[in-house]
């Protein structure tokens, strides 16, 4: 039996958490990739108001894969602790009394869906009415995969406390993978929606299947199996807190496109979701570290806060460093770039809505790894309580923005929340810490980063906006480099990058 001094070291060992980031990135990026050959083929053969019908289908997935309670969460969490402590008799329970709870909260998924789509396609949603009676059948049909989502989020969990990322993005590449190529298939065949859903939905149950198969290989745990009552209390006392995160915030993220459903068209959707669908796909970077380093800040938090301070402050430095150039240059080419994938009429219209977009998802970088932190150290209630007062604030700032700028307005009220989200995140975060200093740095790092990136958009063009474009990326690399990285971290990076990074100032 390992001790939980082995086990902690193990889960928490700085090239394992790499791996692994790297491995979630990947695992990410393919579908990136496929996403952006596959997108324009579809607008084309579905067209803008039948793709924009899709897209909210996407939406609807993938809010209802966030609705578990916040059981998901709290399993990687209790299994992580449970691990760092070296109770691993404790595991196998805990794992299987979520599951049974995560699989009751899709079927109540279900029910939802099967009574709303009726009145979400016809009263709510301006779907043209040669689309509504497909679009009503595509949302039944997606509403039967909803237990299977959550019985997923469940059974990865605990694969990540396990820190078992390569066969989880083996699953996640294939599966995102299929999101896009599927419907491709069967638009060879038929262009009607509840078809391509249905595929989708078949799609989203054998997932369902693997991730429950290769669990019990790579993640078998310890311990009597069955169910524990005795867990439910604590369970859903963290869950409970999680899961209005889980509900507000995906509210708060897709609200957006259905509101630009309502008020405006379906092809003003398609004109929104489209560069947003892609920019966001550039949240893999720090998703894939937020997802790594939680169940190592679960492991550790209790037991090695000195650890768990390092691994946290580590991961938000390099997170910045190597994010900022990304999202820079979607910002600085964001219309040559529409214009040379989707054409002019994407370029006019979703241009500026891109930038601000890409503005956000810098922003949201830091929050992700500042709200795993504070899930990590037990406090789910905090980020509950600042997205209850933030969502109505959101919800007038962006009636407001929407009615006089219309899709960009959308997109701006979308990056200021994100903006706000994170500034707090991180003042949580370090005066939990006791570091108030660190307050004042991380914020202006990232600040200062997203108003550079700012400027570009509004003040600069052509060949100047080209010059600056490298000038910023220079002086980026020079203050990364004395500032914002430790002679450790420069030499990991130089190491995995196997060239040196000469010293510029």
């Amino acid at each position: 039996m390992p001790t939980h001094e082995n086990t902690l070291d193990k889960l928490t060992n700085s090239r394992l958490l790499a791996r692994n980031a790297l491995l979630n990135i990947l695992g990410q990026s393919l579908p990136l990739l496929v996403a952006l050959f596959a997108i324009p083929l579809l607008v084309n053969g579905l067209g803008t108001e039948r793709f924009g019908v899709l897209a909210i289908t996407w939406a609807v997935l993938g809010y209802f894969g966030l609705f578990d309670l916040g059981l998901g969460r709290v399993i990687t969490l209790l299994i992580s602790s449970k691990l760092g402590q070296g109770e691993h008799a404790s595991v196998r329970p805990i794992l299987n009394t979520g599951l049974l709870f995560m699989f009751l909260i899709g079927c109540i998924s279900t029910a939802i869906v099967l009574s709303i789509a009726p009145l979400l396609v016809f009263n709510v949603l301006k779907i043209p009415a040669t689309l509504q009676e497909e679009s009503v059948r595509a949302f039944r049909i997606l509403a039967l995969a909803l237990p299977f989502v959550t019985l997923t989020a469940g059974l990865r969990g605990a694969l990540e406390s396990w820190q078992k990322f390569a066969i989880i993005n083996l699953i996640r590449t294939l599966n995102g993978v299929f999101t896009f190529l599927a419907p491709l298939v069967v638009l060879q065949f038929t262009t009607n929606l509840h078809h391509i859903v249905l595929v989708l939905a078949m799609g989203r149950v054998i997932v369902c299947a693997v991730y429950f198969y290769v669990n019990r290989r790579n993640a078998p745990g310890e311990g009597e199996g069955g169910f524990k009552l005795a867990l439910v209390p604590s369970m859903f006392k963290l869950g409970s807190w999680i899961s209005i995160s889980n509900i507000i915030g995906p509210i708060m993220v897709y609200f957006d496109r259905f509101l630009i459903g309502a008020w405006l068209s379906m092809t003003a959707v398609s004109f929104y979701v489209t560069p947003y669908e892609i920019i966001t796909k550039l949240q893999v970077f720090p998703t894939a570290v937020a997802a790594v380093v939680f169940p190592a800040l679960s492991s550790g938090y209790e037991i090695d806060t000195k650890r768990t301070e390092m691994i946290y402050s580590r991961s938000l430095r390099i997170l910045a460093v190597l994010f900022f150039p990304i999202v820079f240059t979607v910002i600085c080419f964001a219309d040559p770039g529409l214009r040379l994938w989707l054409g002019d009429e994407f370029a006019v219209n979703s241009g500026l809505v891109l930038q601000w977009l890409a503005i956000g998802v810098f922003m949201n970088a830091a929050g992700q790894i500042a709200l795993s932190f504070i899930q990590a150290a037990g406090r789910p209630d905090m980020t509950a309580r600042l997205h209850l007062i933030e969502a109505p604030i959101y919800i007038v700032i962006l009636w407001l923005l929407t009615k006089y700028f219309g899709i960009p307005g959308v997109a701006m009220a979308w990056t200021f929340r994100i903006s706000a989200d994170t500034i707090v995140l991180l003042c949580l975060v370090h005066f939990a810490l006791k570091k108030k200093y660190a307050v004042l740095r991380s914020l202006l790092q990232w600040l200062g980063a997203a108003i550079l990136a700012f400027s570009a958009v509004f003040l600069l063009k052509e060949v100047a906006l080209y010059i600056y474009y490298v000038c910023i990326l220079v002086l980026w690399a020079a203050a990364s480099h004395k500032f914002m990285l430790s002679r450790e971290e420069i030499e990991y990076l130089q190491s995995k990058m196997r060239f040196r990074i000469p010293r510029v100032l």
